[in-house]
């Protein structure tokens, strides 16, 4: 009975180790691998299959291979590949060996430990670098160097040296607490032995720092970052990159580094002072910024683009800009020394922007022209017969990315474009636009300018008042017109007045109006107490005047229309005003207003 449970599990053992295809349908088993000399077959999973070579022995091509369905193979399963390369010998492989009480590895030269990348040729390679005699090998991924002359024999040699390398599972790197030793030699270094460290990079005025410092080099799988000292910046190339493999195994940077380089335009670290001497007071204060994204070359292109001379940072947050008329060592000379202007930028951890609350990092822009300085705002906006309205991303009128800004026309005209304009940037390599082209005020024809309100009863015809929630100051000008009167006047946004009294406005009585059409928001229809007012039938053309002929009789003078004798008159339906798209009801300031610019139906 013993003898046939013992020979059902052996049975089901021998099945559950077996490779398999499944696709829903159809379950089968792969075929058995041979065995090839030098090395044996591992399965990561049940579906696929690798080869790994014996301790101190190699392949050119690792495989892995996979178990598929195959309506020809056995079982309807089988092998996606074959395996034909053999197991090649390490040259200068000495054997495994143990390392009691880790003796060995406490007593190595170098170190070196790697979860991702380590194999033993770039143990070989890291050890050869420094001109070592022996790489050892333990638990899949620590490297020991050592001089020629260790006593690694004494604890005997083992047969545990199984641990598969962790950048290559066809390796052995030695085992629990036994080493594989290999004797670096000339033939060691000839063919397969990569280069495991990168490059060495010139930071130029500044440090490279490491992710993983060993031996000050950069090994495969680690990283690295220029930290420029203060009044520096990286320049010609990536400020990071990582340390990769490439095609061969041998170890490249994943981006060309570049360098620091000093800015040009630094004066140097300024003491801080308080009130009267206080060095930030003596900069602008309608100039200074704030910003949590904040770098030396921000700060400078920032106070550049605002008109500036000098630039300076603190709290690694805080830009400041004045002239060069400042007295800056007002509290003394620059100091001097790396422990001072030390804090780095909010926006960048690898620039420094000053120090603390009592030292300022000073910079000329006069002479910052190097190609680090991109600019940071758009472009200034200028809008004649309009003013712009700034939002809280802008500062002394320059505007961030991600900003915007409202442009409203003044009275008299009309916009011609969006009202609305946002700051974009694609990305830190290209200069901050605008989304979209600046609107246009055009100026309406007839316009007089806005005053004020005297008694208008007196100077209208009342019987031409119109008042409608549609209001324009096209849809005014028409509607007096049509009525044959000379002048059109607007106040309260909605309502219009007719007359034919030239003296119906006050030349001195000039005043502002904002009030928006209530039909149109891109118009400007009077105010509270205050008349947008237009004169008709006014000529765009010039026409040269004729010389009238001399005459000795006195002009006489035409009488006026009497405003009783006129009926009362209907007010039209306003007709279609130049400003086609926003003339319907319920039109009014919108982020896809776009006006018509034509403007000859205002003209006589």
């Amino acid at each position: 009975m013993k003898l046939l449970i013992a020979l059902a599990v052996c049975f089901v053992a021998s099945e559950a180790a077996r490779q398999y295809c499944y696709d829903g349908d159809h379950f089968g088993y792969c075929p058995d691998l041979n065995t090839t000399t030098g090395g044996q077959w591992f399965f990561p999973t049940r579906k696929i299959a690798r080869f790994g070579c014996d301790d101190g022995k190699y392949l050119d091509n690792p495989k892995t291979l996979g178990c598929v369905r195959d309506v020809q193979g056995e079982d309807g399963c089988s092998w996606n590949d074959t395996m034909t390369e053999m197991c090649k010998d390490f040259s200068g492989y000495e054997g495994c060996y143990r390392d009691y009480y880790g003796l060995m590895t406490r007593a190595a030269e170098r170190t070196w430990s790697d979860s991702i990348h380590m194999t033993v040729p770039r143990c070989i390679s890291f050890c050869s670098k420094y001109g070592l005699d022996l790489a050892m090998l333990r638990d899949n991924n620590e490297c020991f160097c050592h001089k020629e002359g260790i006593k690694y024999k004494q604890f005997g040699n083992s047969t545990s040296c199984t641990n598969r390398c962790s950048g290559d599972k066809s390796q052995v790197c030695g085992g629990d607490r036994v080493l594989s030793v290999y004797s670096i030699k000339a033939t060691a270094l000839s063919g397969n032995i990569p280069l495991v460290h990168c490059p060495k990079v010139d930071p130029g005025t500044g440090t490279l720092v490491h992710s993983k410092k060993v031996n000050n080099i950069t090994l495969i799988g680690d990283s690295a970052r220029l930290q420029c000292n203060y009044g520096s910046v990286v320049k010609n190339g990536a400020k990071s990159a990582q340390c990769v493999p490439d095609a061969k195994g041998n170890a490249m940077w994943s981006q060309s580094l570049g360098k620091c380089e000093p800015i040009p335009g630094y004066l140097g670290c300024f003491r801080d002072g308080y009130y009267s001497n206080n060095l930030v007071n003596i900069f602008s204060s309608k100039n200074r910024w704030r910003d949590y994204e904040m770098t030396t070359t921000k700060c400078l292109a920032f106070c550049k683009e605002s008109g500036f001379e000098l630039a300076g940072l603190k709290v690694g947050r805080y830009c400041y800009c004045g002239m060069k008329s400042l007295n800056l060592t007002v509290n003394g000379a620059p100091l001097k020394g790396a422990r001072y202007c030390r804090t780095t930028c909010y926006g960048d951890r690898d620039q420094y922007c000053g120090g603390d609350y009592n030292v300022v990092s000073v910079y000329d822009v006069t002479m910052s022209s190097f190609t680090g300085l991109t600019k940071i705002t758009c472009p200034k906006l200028n809008i004649p017969n309009g003013r712009i309205v700034y939002g809280s991303s802008s500062v002394n009128n320059l505007t961030f990315p991600e900003g915007a800004v409202s442009v409203t026309c003044n009275d008299g005209t009309v916009r011609l474009g969006y009202s609305r304009l946002t700051c974009v940037q694609k990305d830190d390599q290209t200069d901050p636009t605008w989304n979209r082209p600046a609107p246009v005020c055009e100026v309406i024809p007839g316009y007089l300018g806005c005053f004020r309100e005297r008694y208008p009863e007196m100077k209208f015809d009342p019987s031409t008042v119109w008042t409608t929630d549609f209001m324009t100051a096209t849809k005014c000008i028409k509607h007096c017109k049509g009525l044959e009167y000379n002048y059109a006047a607007l106040e309260y946004g909605n309502i219009c007045h007719c007359g034919n009294n030239e003296l119906l406005y006050d030349a001195g009585a000039a005043s502002v109006c904002n009030d928006k059409c209530k039909g149109n928001s891109t118009q400007i229809c009077g105010d509270y107490k205050k008349l947008s007012i237009y004169q008709l039938n006014v000529k765009v053309t010039t026409i040269a005047p004729t010389t009238p002929e001399p005459t000795t009789e006195k002009p006489t003078p035409e009488p006026m229309k009497p405003t009783t004798a006129k009926a009362t008159p209907t007010p039209k339906a306003p007709t279609p005003s130049l400003i086609s798209s926003t003339e319907e009801p319920g039109s009014g300031e919108g982020s896809g207003e776009i006006v018509d610019p034509g403007m000859g139906s205002l003209i006589g």
